[in-house]
């Protein structure tokens, strides 16, 4: 079943179901035929102390339905059941002749979309309340009991939570579908959490206008000639409608002599003796209802009528269908057991519906939903005299205007090399569709042609999820890593390359995606940046964060139990250029800062989600180490920005990890020499010499601007590292500042290349890690594997360049982070910090320092100050500053806690950022 076969980890079974699915909700119906998708139906309690319930018939796409989105059908009215509707031209079956089995439809809508059911309002289909006010109702409550519904049902199958949302509605649904497409992106605008990824709205011969509508109804008569123009006329006299341009909301109270030339016009169109036979008849101007009878289906005989290739009698076979015991059995249907027949639109449920609602006009609600870019899809049937076609297009038209949508399209369209109708396109985002030889119901009467607009005209076909370049778009299997060298059996996928940020610059940052161990498509997306700048996200991955490590002869890998991809999937950017495999052709590119290595990372995010569709509205963590504390806070901060700016793609950011962060660059040296100091590694002396001709600032007083440093405090600070490592220069003391405690490794290359394991523990932590893992990325085949350096550099691959001539801005290290980590946090995104103790490069005290003044800025309390642990080993000491800023320091850990500590930084990240309920 497409992408869903490539994972039997995400079919976990867990109460009788499968994760994501409601398994208890599943049906098979009574004569269907076999099918290799699956159904579901049953009730959402709205309100269960009113005893209020909607039914729903949930059916999954027939072909990839993790990958396609969803579809929420509602049918008008208001009283009609937009299930039974399903089964009339856009659900997967319809009924066989004699109403007793069904058969397949060739033209449904789950070819292309998994599609969801509502019967809406109470009293429609099997939706039901034991509150009898319920059923005095109107556009309000109805679209309350959905918004309630939606939500609830999400949370019966979450999988499709943030799929992509189509909503489409047909006649009265014209008020229904709008008013909750409106109210879900309200919804969305006022929520941090939960978000509907509202894609584009479709109407079938919809009510808009009503007045209008009821008036354009005689004016198709004149122009079809079932009327005389004089009757027309006399109509347009009579009546006291309004206009397109001074359309009022208020309920029209007709006049009798308009009421007498409506009914007198609307029995002579149709050459019937009554108004209730004309108004049977209104919804296909050209063909006459079925005239079958259920005595015939109760007999076992077949009810058909052919008219112009429409069986008339679809409706009132599945009518007699859904009235079978065994049929509503299979539904979980009709619990209150209804005491009269069902039919599709019921008039015995007891339902009575706002008069006034109906003469609501619906353009104002359809403006907004244009105003958020929300494209939308109106069709008509050119023989539907209930909501004829020229009323709609004059609404649309006027629609456009005030939108001032300009008219791009105006064109005859085919389906299957037949006369399709006439299209209408204004602007991008709003198109109408007429169908020629269709009524009032297209999917009835023209169901292959309703399916062609829904694919073809809904704008999500232009990224339909087909079979292109060997894969499932959704995941691009052309980057997929067949195996690395060496690397042991795994039950997940990983995925490298380039994304082009700036083909015209020959600008190209490398990626390395790993998916999650279990459950990728439920877990959330982790992006991850190192720092340097300079240094190699892609090779970092392998230092205690991605799934491998290297055997210590760094010929092969092996698994690491500490992997993050045990709770995440893992997303891993060379960046800036220069870094690991990223490169680019213009020289002046090299010449990098925080603005330019942000924007590159804003469009590689935007194109990469391009290349992995299903991961657009993940749940998505931003993550980073060192010199980090400048991408990751930029990065997030420019995401929620573009999310108050964008009516489209949305950043689902769930929240913000920093380990060892830059936050203050010139704080960070002093705070150096307070971390040897504290450790007894330099004379307190020499600390305060320190202090005496340090010619920075403090942490009330930081400005961005680069310090430059008093001959006699550079003098000062090399002396002093020196003495803290007790070393004969300045080069080798640096080296050793990402560990206090412990040296580097010795190790050689030249070992390596000869076939020696090259290993150096050292309390627990193998130094030479690293210098494996920079081993490992130069070998040709490795590279290969990774579809990596396609520049062929002219030197050896180092986690940390130095050859590439990148030349990144000194003025930039030295911009305070701290208003940019308090925007975050503005947007209620969390912050977790976490820092070794042993780091002497971004020392833990200097970091807590200014985390304090971040929360005192902020107005956070200090709600937690205690020692955490991990495995019954002491971990380190927490800090938590109100709700959304937590700082945690790791006892034993180096500037690199996941190499250094790779148990307690999964730990950190499980149950301090992924899920802190822990």
């Amino acid at each position: 079943m497409g992408i869903g076969a490539f994972f039997n980890s995400l079919y976990a079974f867990l109460f009788g179901g499968i994760l994501g699915y409601h398994l208890y909700d599943q049906i098979t119906l009574p004569g269907q035929p076999e099918i290799e998708f699956r159904q579901f139906s049953g009730y959402i309690d709205i309100d269960p102390d009113a005893g209020r319930s909607l039914f729903y018939y949930f059916v999954e796409a027939q072909n990839d339905p993790l990958d396609l989105p969803l579809t929420l059908y509602l049918t008008g009215g208001p009283g009609c059941s937009s299930v039974g509707d399903s089964f009339v031209g856009i659900g997967p079956f319809t009924t066989t002749n004699n109403a007793r089995a069904l058969k397949i439809n060739p033209y449904a809508w789950n070819k292309v979309s998994n599609m969801l059911f509502i019967d809406t309002p109470i009293g429609s289909g099997w939706s039901y309340s034991n509150t009898s006010s319920d059923y005095q109702t109107g556009d309000f409550n109805t679209n309350k009991d959905l918004l309630t519904f939606l939500v609830k049902w999400f949370e019966k199958y979450p999988i499709f939570k943030f799929r992509d949302l189509y909503i489409c509605g047909l006649s009265y649904a014209g008020h229904f579908a709008p008013l909750l497409a409106n109210s879900l992106l309200l919804f969305n605008n006022e929520t941090k959490t939960e978000r509907f990824n509202i894609k584009g709205l479709a109407l079938g011969s919809p009510v808009l206008r009503y007045k209008l509508d009821v008036i354009a109804q005689y004016e198709l008569y004149a122009s079809k000639g079932m009327i005389s123009q004089k009757m027309y006329h006399k109509i347009l006299k009579q009546c006291n409608e309004t206009n397109d341009d001074n359309y009022s909301n208020d309920s029209p109270e007709w006049s009798e002599s308009c009421e007498h030339a409506m009914n007198k016009a609307l029995t002579t169109a149709f050459n019937v003796s009554s108004v209730l036979e004309a108004n049977k008849m209104r919804f296909d101007i050209v063909r006459n209802p079925c005239k079958g009878k259920i005595e015939d289906l109760i007999a076992g005989k077949e009810v058909t009528m052919v008219v112009s290739g429409i069986d008339m009698c679809i409706p009132n076979r599945i009518d007699f269908y859904f009235g079978i015991p065994e049929v509503q059995q299979a539904f979980h249907g009709n619990r209150t057991n209804l005491g009269y027949k069902y039919s599709g639109c019921f008039q015995n449920s007891g339902l009575n519906y706002s008069i006034a609602d109906k003469h609501v006009d619906m353009l104002p609600t359809l403006k907004k939903i244009l105003e958020h870019s929300v494209p939308i899809t109106i069709f008509s049937g050119e023989d539907d005299g209930a909501v004829p076609m020229i009323g709609t297009l004059r609404h649309v038209k006027k629609l456009a205007s005030e939108m001032n949508f300009t008219l791009t399209k105006d064109e005859a369209w085919n389906n299957e090399n037949k006369e399709g109708g006439w299209l209408y396109k204004f602007g991008d985002l709003l198109t109408f569709m007429s169908v020629k030889g269709a009524n009032h119901h297209v999917p009835l009467s023209k169901p292959s042609q309703s399916l062609y607009i829904f694919k073809n005209h809904l704008a999500f076909f232009n990224i339909i999820y087909t079979f292109i370049f060997g894969g499932i778009i959704g995941y691009h299997l052309s980057d997929q890593i067949g195996t690395l060298p060496g690397q042991p059996n795994v039950n997940f996928r990983q995925f490298s390359g380039y994304i082009d940020v700036d083909p015209n610059a020959g600008r190209s940052l490398f990626y390395y995606f790993v998916e999650a161990e279990n459950d990728p498509l439920s877990l959330p997306l982790t992006i991850w940046l190192t720092g340097g700048p300079g240094c190699s996200s892609v090779g970092d991955s392998f230092v205690g964060i991605g799934p491998f490590t290297t055997t210590n002869n760094a010929r092969g890998l092996k698994r690491n139990p500490y992997a993050w991809t045990k709770v995440s999937n893992m997303l891993f950017i060379d960046s800036p250029i220069g870094s690991g495999w990223s490169y680019s052709n213009t020289n002046s590119d090299y010449q990098a800062g925080d603005v330019s290595t942000n924007d590159d990372l804003v469009v590689f995010i935007l194109k990469w989600f391009q290349k992995y569709p299903i991961f657009k509205f993940r749940d998505l963590y931003l993550g980073g180490t060192s010199y980090a504390g400048h991408f990751v806070p930029n990065l997030a901060n420019t995401l929620l920005q573009r999310n108050t700016e964008s009516k489209s793609l949305r950043f689902n950011v769930k929240g913000v990890v920093l380990g060892d962060p830059l936050l203050r660059y010139k704080l960070y040296i002093l705070a150096e020499y307070e971390l040897y100091a504290s450790k007894g590694m330099i004379p307190k002396k020499l600390y305060k010499q320190i202090l005496k001709h340090f010619n920075g600032n403090d942490e009330d007083n930081y400005y961005d601007n680069p310090t430059i440093w008093s001959e006699a405090f550079q003098q000062a600070m090399n002396k002093v590292e020196m003495i803290a490592f007790n070393v004969s220069s300045v080069v080798e003391a640096k080296q050793r500042q990402f560990d206090l405690f412990r040296t580097p490794c010795d190790g050689k290359f030249e070992d390596l290349y000869s076939g020696k394991e090259v290993t150096k523990i050292m309390d627990e932590v193998d130094m030479c890690i690293p210098l494996r893992t920079d081993f490992y990325f130069t070998l040709p085949e490795v590279q290969k594997a990774f579809h990596g350096n396609r520049t062929t550099l002219s030197y050896q691959y180092a986690g940390c360049f130095e050859k590439s001539g990148l030349n990144y801005s000194l003025a930039d290290k030295h911009i305070d982070m701290l208003p940019t980590l308090k925007q975050i946090l503005e947007q209620s995104v969390p912050i977790t910090i976490f820092s070794g103790e042993d780091d002497g490069t971004v020392p833990m005290i200097g970091t807590l320092r200014h985390l304090k003044k971040l929360a005192n800025d902020m107005n956070f309390n200090l709600t937690k100050n205690e020692a955490w642990n991990h495995k019954n080993k002491e971990g380190g000491w927490l800090y938590k500053f109100g709700d959304s800023l937590t700082f945690m320091s790791v006892k034993g850990a180096n500037h690199h806690v996941p190499l250094s500590k790779p148990s307690q930084a999964l730990y950190i990240f499980t149950n301090h950022v992924i899920d802190p309920s822990n």
